[in-house]
């Protein structure tokens, strides 16, 4: 399993936790390989940081260094839980081992 951007996806278009599911409920996968890319948080990070530099040139006259870093952090954490609690996805990951290798968008 690599690149899922379940995001991406169009009316059509397969998804490969369909495939995987269906494999899991019929006891065919033992463990499930990660080879990166489950997550892409690239665009929420870009946000992020773009709120902590508009408070940091205020000198977080308006929100403190802290309240910025925990809405920052929560709203990352928010990604994977999107990602993860797909329905399908969810009951995958549930169902199964999982080993996962980490790629430069899992850890933006």
């Amino acid at each position: 399993m690599s690149g899922d951007r379940p995001q991406a996806l169009t009316r059509g278009d397969p998804n490969i936790w369909e495939r995987i599911a269906a494999k899991v409920a019929n006891y065919e996968v033992d463990v499930l390989v990660h080879l990166g890319g489950q997550v892409y948080g690239s665009e929420v990070f870009q946000r992020a940081w773009v709120l902590f530099q508009r408070h940091e040139q205020t000198g977080f006259s308006t929100t403190s260094q802290k309240e910025i870093e925990e809405v920052s952090k929560e709203q990352l954490r928010d990604v994977y839980r999107s990602v993860w609690n797909m329905p399908r996805t969810r009951k995958v990951l549930a169902s199964v081992s999982n080993i996962m290798m980490l790629s430069d968008e899992d850890i933006y």
